[in-house]
């Protein structure tokens, strides 16, 4: 029961977070439109920046929900039958023992690893 309320609480900091960013973004956007009207150029330079901040506000709400299930990512993957020193060192692998802010650089990275460069 806790467990569900915490994720509830945390998806929906995430989602306002991701909403407010995007939001902030397209109001200023909006904001410099109303004093002079640009060169298509820098107009589809603020567009691309609202699809970035919306991009990264989204992944900011999957990292929150893949981190608040109560399920540890690493005995998901190596099972119940693993050891604590294996379990130690699959959390290091994973960078799980790192603060979270880091943890989203990680998850970042490999998002834009895996579909940028691939």
């Amino acid at each position: 029961m806790e467990s569900s309320k915490l994720l509830l609480r945390s998806l929906m900091v995430a989602v306002t977070v991701a909403a407010g960013a995007a939001l902030s973004v397209y109001f200023l956007h909006e904001w410099f439109h109303s004093f002079f009207q640009p060169a298509p150029l820098v107009d589809a330079f603020g567009a691309v920046i609202i699809v970035f901040v919306t991009f990264i506000g989204l992944l900011a709400v999957t990292f929150v929900i893949s981190r608040v299930v109560p399920i540890d990512p690493v005995t998901s993957i190596l099972g119940n039958r693993a050891s604590q020193a294996q379990i130690d060192d699959a959390r290091e692998a994973l960078g799980l023992n790192d603060p979270t802010y880091m943890q989203f650089g990680i998850y970042l990275r490999d998002i834009f690893i895996v579909y940028v460069c691939t």
